[in-house]
């Protein structure tokens, strides 16, 4: 049970603090994430049934989606740890699928990928039990 908690609130913290990242202001973090959000909304699984979307809009949906469901893994009911483990897994699965898209080699794929096979390991093993009680 102490790894299921640990392993919740690290994930928890993780997608808090690149919600942040995503949702910073200024400096060269915005810089950078905002020529990044410009090529991958050129790869926007949508895109080819003719919706792409504006990459500020789009930075933003990703940092406060990775935000609240990463605040919503440490603190959250059973049913909100569940539904925000699905959607961080979607999100990374996207990630997964852009950053493939795009072309990038094998490292900076790594991260999202395993964040996405530790989520999904997550959820299958003790979908039912995220219970910290």
């Amino acid at each position: 049970m102490d790894t299921l908690k640990y392993l919740l609130y690290g994930f928890g913290i993780l997608y808090c603090l690149t919600g942040m990242l995503h949702l910073a202001p200024q400096g060269q973090v915005n810089y950078t994430m905002n020529k990044e959000f410009v090529r991958y909304a050129k790869v926007f699984p949508f895109a080819s049934f003719g919706y792409t979307p504006d990459p500020v809009n789009y930075r933003f949906v990703v940092g406060i989606s990775q935000l609240v469901a990463g605040v919503l893994l440490i603190w959250g009911p059973l049913r909100a740890r569940q539904t925000s483990g699905v959607i961080l897994l979607v999100e990374m699965i996207g990630a997964v699928w852009t950053l493939t898209s795009l072309g990038e080699q094998l490292p900076s794929v790594l991260f999202p990928m395993w964040c996405g096979i530790g989520l999904f390991a997550l959820l299958v093993s003790k979908g039912s039990k995220m219970k910290l009680d």
